[in-house]
Protein backbone atom coordinates (compact mmCIF):
# COMPACT_ATOMS: atom_id res chain seq x y z
CA UNK A 1 0.00 0.00 0.00
CA UNK A 2 1.21 3.61 -1.01
CA UNK A 3 0.81 5.92 1.77
CA UNK A 4 0.10 9.47 0.87
CA UNK A 5 2.90 12.26 2.27
CA UNK A 6 1.10 14.55 4.87
CA UNK A 7 -1.11 17.30 3.91
CA UNK A 8 -0.97 20.94 5.47
CA UNK A 9 -4.29 22.89 4.01
CA UNK A 10 -3.50 26.57 3.36
CA UNK A 11 -6.06 29.23 4.45
CA UNK A 12 -4.14 32.28 3.50
CA UNK A 13 -4.72 34.59 0.42
CA UNK A 14 -2.79 33.85 -2.94
CA UNK A 15 0.74 35.47 -2.58
CA UNK A 16 3.23 36.54 -5.41
CA UNK A 17 6.06 34.27 -6.15
CA UNK A 18 9.07 35.21 -4.18
CA UNK A 19 11.39 34.53 -1.62
CA UNK A 20 8.46 35.51 1.00
CA UNK A 21 6.30 32.62 -0.38
CA UNK A 22 8.42 29.52 -0.22
CA UNK A 23 6.46 27.35 2.36
CA UNK A 24 5.41 24.95 -0.39
CA UNK A 25 8.92 24.27 -1.03
CA UNK A 26 9.83 24.15 3.01
CA UNK A 27 7.54 21.59 3.80
CA UNK A 28 7.87 19.35 0.80
CA UNK A 29 11.31 18.76 1.36
CA UNK A 30 10.08 17.62 5.08
CA UNK A 31 7.81 15.03 3.13
CA UNK A 32 4.92 17.05 3.36
CA UNK A 33 2.17 18.21 0.23
CA UNK A 34 0.50 22.06 0.56
CA UNK A 35 -2.90 22.69 -0.61
CA UNK A 36 -3.50 25.52 -0.89
CA UNK A 37 -7.32 27.29 -0.24
CA UNK A 38 -7.43 30.77 0.20
CA UNK A 39 -10.70 32.06 2.68
CA UNK A 40 -10.19 35.38 1.37
CA UNK A 41 -8.96 37.60 -1.12
CA UNK A 42 -7.25 40.79 -0.44
CA UNK A 43 -8.01 44.02 -2.13
CA UNK A 44 -6.15 47.12 -2.05
CA UNK A 45 -7.86 50.28 -0.85
CA UNK A 46 -8.36 53.02 -3.40
CA UNK A 47 -5.81 55.00 -4.11
CA UNK A 48 -7.64 58.55 -3.27
CA UNK A 49 -8.11 56.93 0.38
CA UNK A 50 -4.60 56.34 1.05
CA UNK A 51 -3.29 59.46 -0.89
CA UNK A 52 -3.74 61.80 2.61
CA UNK A 53 -1.13 59.41 4.29
CA UNK A 54 1.71 58.95 1.58
CA UNK A 55 1.24 62.57 1.41
CA UNK A 56 1.88 63.13 4.99
CA UNK A 57 4.62 60.71 5.28
CA UNK A 58 6.79 61.90 2.26
CA UNK A 59 6.54 65.54 3.78
CA UNK A 60 8.07 64.45 6.88
CA UNK A 61 4.97 64.36 9.13
CA UNK A 62 5.52 61.09 10.94
CA UNK A 63 8.47 60.27 12.93
CA UNK A 64 7.99 56.04 12.50
CA UNK A 65 6.16 54.01 9.59
CA UNK A 66 5.00 50.35 11.09
CA UNK A 67 4.58 48.23 8.46
CA UNK A 68 2.48 44.95 10.12
CA UNK A 69 2.43 42.91 7.10
CA UNK A 70 3.34 43.11 2.96
CA UNK A 71 0.15 43.80 2.08
CA UNK A 72 0.19 47.21 3.72
CA UNK A 73 3.38 48.23 1.71
CA UNK A 74 1.88 46.53 -1.27
CA UNK A 75 -0.69 48.47 -0.89
CA UNK A 76 1.04 52.22 -2.22
CA UNK A 77 4.20 53.75 -3.42
CA UNK A 78 5.13 54.96 0.38
CA UNK A 79 8.08 57.82 0.33
CA UNK A 80 9.47 57.47 3.40
CA UNK A 81 12.11 60.50 4.54
CA UNK A 82 15.81 59.35 6.06
CA UNK A 83 14.90 60.29 9.55
CA UNK A 84 11.47 58.16 9.72
CA UNK A 85 12.21 54.63 11.19
CA UNK A 86 10.38 52.01 9.89
CA UNK A 87 9.88 48.46 12.02
CA UNK A 88 8.68 45.68 10.09
CA UNK A 89 6.81 43.06 12.25
CA UNK A 90 7.96 39.52 11.01
CA UNK A 91 10.44 38.17 8.18
CA UNK A 92 7.97 38.54 5.31
CA UNK A 93 7.07 42.44 6.03
CA UNK A 94 10.37 42.98 6.66
CA UNK A 95 11.65 41.14 3.59
CA UNK A 96 9.25 43.29 1.52
CA UNK A 97 10.29 46.47 2.84
CA UNK A 98 13.54 45.79 2.21
CA UNK A 99 12.55 45.03 -1.47
CA UNK A 100 10.48 48.58 -1.47
CA UNK A 101 14.32 49.83 -0.75
CA UNK A 102 13.75 50.63 2.81
CA UNK A 103 16.89 49.60 3.80
CA UNK A 104 16.96 50.42 6.83
CA UNK A 105 13.98 48.72 8.10
CA UNK A 106 13.94 47.31 11.09
CA UNK A 107 12.48 43.70 12.06
CA UNK A 108 10.60 43.23 15.33
CA UNK A 109 8.67 40.34 16.27
CA UNK A 110 5.13 39.70 15.16
CA UNK A 111 3.58 41.22 18.69
CA UNK A 112 2.22 44.65 20.27
CA UNK A 113 4.60 44.13 23.08
CA UNK A 114 7.66 43.64 20.90
CA UNK A 115 6.29 46.37 18.50
CA UNK A 116 5.91 48.81 21.60
CA UNK A 117 9.41 48.10 22.95
CA UNK A 118 11.33 48.40 19.54
CA UNK A 119 9.56 51.79 19.36
CA UNK A 120 11.03 52.84 22.45
CA UNK A 121 10.12 56.75 23.57
CA UNK A 122 7.51 58.49 21.20
CA UNK A 123 9.69 61.00 19.37
CA UNK A 124 6.62 62.29 16.85
CA UNK A 125 3.48 60.66 15.30
CA UNK A 126 3.43 57.01 13.71
CA UNK A 127 1.32 55.94 10.88
CA UNK A 128 0.31 52.41 10.65
CA UNK A 129 -1.16 51.56 7.47
CA UNK A 130 -3.30 48.14 8.86
CA UNK A 131 -5.84 46.10 6.87
CA UNK A 132 -9.25 46.65 7.61
CA UNK A 133 -10.07 44.08 10.34
CA UNK A 134 -6.42 44.24 11.88
CA UNK A 135 -3.94 46.29 13.79
CA UNK A 136 -5.99 47.06 16.70
CA UNK A 137 -3.59 45.75 19.25
CA UNK A 138 -0.88 47.44 17.25
CA UNK A 139 -1.89 50.87 17.82
CA UNK A 140 -3.44 50.04 21.56
CA UNK A 141 0.33 49.15 22.15
CA UNK A 142 2.25 52.32 20.80
CA UNK A 143 -0.30 54.53 22.13
CA UNK A 144 0.30 52.89 25.72
CA UNK A 145 3.96 53.66 25.06
CA UNK A 146 2.48 57.50 24.43
CA UNK A 147 2.84 57.67 20.65
CA UNK A 148 0.46 59.43 18.78
CA UNK A 149 -0.93 57.27 15.85
CA UNK A 150 -2.72 57.43 12.63
CA UNK A 151 -4.33 54.02 11.31
CA UNK A 152 -5.24 53.89 7.92
CA UNK A 153 -6.77 50.84 6.07
CA UNK A 154 -4.63 50.01 3.17
CA UNK A 155 -6.56 46.89 1.88
CA UNK A 156 -9.89 45.08 2.82
CA UNK A 157 -10.67 41.16 2.59
CA UNK A 158 -13.21 39.72 0.23
CA UNK A 159 -14.96 36.35 1.47
CA UNK A 160 -14.50 32.96 -0.63
CA UNK A 161 -16.06 30.04 -0.51
CA UNK A 162 -13.63 27.37 -1.39
CA UNK A 163 -13.75 23.67 -1.39
CA UNK A 164 -12.04 22.75 1.44
CA UNK A 165 -10.58 19.23 2.07
CA UNK A 166 -11.13 17.07 5.37
CA UNK A 167 -8.29 14.92 4.45
CA UNK A 168 -5.69 17.41 5.23
CA UNK A 169 -3.14 16.39 8.94
CA UNK A 170 -2.75 19.98 9.50
CA UNK A 171 -4.35 23.74 8.81
CA UNK A 172 -2.47 26.62 8.24
CA UNK A 173 -3.50 30.34 9.38
CA UNK A 174 -1.97 33.51 8.83
CA UNK A 175 -4.41 36.15 10.55
CA UNK A 176 -7.28 36.40 12.70
CA UNK A 177 -9.48 36.77 9.55
CA UNK A 178 -8.65 33.60 8.24
CA UNK A 179 -9.37 31.91 11.46
CA UNK A 180 -12.92 33.65 11.41
CA UNK A 181 -14.02 32.97 8.02
CA UNK A 182 -13.11 28.97 8.36
CA UNK A 183 -15.32 29.30 11.64
CA UNK A 184 -18.01 31.07 9.64
CA UNK A 185 -17.59 28.17 6.99
CA UNK A 186 -18.05 25.76 9.74
CA UNK A 187 -20.64 27.61 11.69
CA UNK A 188 -22.74 27.09 7.87
CA UNK A 189 -21.69 23.96 6.64
CA UNK A 190 -19.42 25.28 3.90
CA UNK A 191 -16.44 23.48 5.78
CA UNK A 192 -16.23 19.60 6.69
CA UNK A 193 -17.22 19.32 10.28
CA UNK A 194 -13.33 17.55 10.88
CA UNK A 195 -11.69 21.09 10.15
CA UNK A 196 -12.93 21.48 13.71
CA UNK A 197 -10.30 19.36 15.13
CA UNK A 198 -7.56 18.54 12.74
CA UNK A 199 -4.51 20.30 14.32
CA UNK A 200 -4.03 23.97 13.92
CA UNK A 201 -0.76 25.80 13.06
CA UNK A 202 -0.59 29.66 13.46
CA UNK A 203 1.83 32.21 12.32
CA UNK A 204 2.11 34.33 15.73
CA UNK A 205 0.06 34.41 18.76
CA UNK A 206 -2.62 36.93 18.25
CA UNK A 207 -3.90 34.47 15.17
CA UNK A 208 -3.56 31.69 17.66
CA UNK A 209 -5.82 33.46 20.48
CA UNK A 210 -8.56 33.99 17.61
CA UNK A 211 -8.11 29.97 16.87
CA UNK A 212 -8.91 29.64 20.77
CA UNK A 213 -11.43 31.74 21.45
CA UNK A 214 -13.13 30.05 17.92
CA UNK A 215 -13.19 26.59 19.67
CA UNK A 216 -10.15 25.37 17.26
CA UNK A 217 -7.64 23.11 18.42
CA UNK A 218 -4.07 25.28 18.09
CA UNK A 219 -1.30 22.93 17.90
CA UNK A 220 1.75 25.05 16.78
CA UNK A 221 2.91 28.50 16.77
CA UNK A 222 5.37 29.91 14.17
CA UNK A 223 8.43 31.34 16.05
CA UNK A 224 8.68 34.53 14.09
CA UNK A 225 6.63 34.20 11.09
CA UNK A 226 9.21 33.11 8.49
CA UNK A 227 7.91 30.79 6.11
CA UNK A 228 11.21 28.19 7.47
CA UNK A 229 9.20 29.00 10.82
CA UNK A 230 5.91 28.19 9.73
CA UNK A 231 7.02 25.13 8.07
CA UNK A 232 8.86 24.02 10.87
CA UNK A 233 5.63 24.51 12.98
CA UNK A 234 4.01 22.55 10.65
CA UNK A 235 6.16 19.84 11.11
CA UNK A 236 5.85 19.53 14.88
CA UNK A 237 2.00 18.20 14.11
CA UNK A 238 2.12 14.33 15.17
CA UNK A 239 6.08 14.33 15.74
Amino acid sequence: MTLRPRRALSLRPPRPAGPGNLLGEHLAAAGWELVERPVLRLESSDPVVLRPAVAALAAGRYALLVVPDARSLDAAVWEVPADTRVLALGHTAAETAWEHGLTAAQRVPRSPAALAAAAGAPTGRALLPRGATSGAALARALRAAGWEVDKVTAYGPVELTPDLPADVDAVIVTAPSQVRRLADLLTTGAAPEPLRTIPLVAIDTATAEAARRAGLSVAAVSEDGAETSLAAAVRTVGA
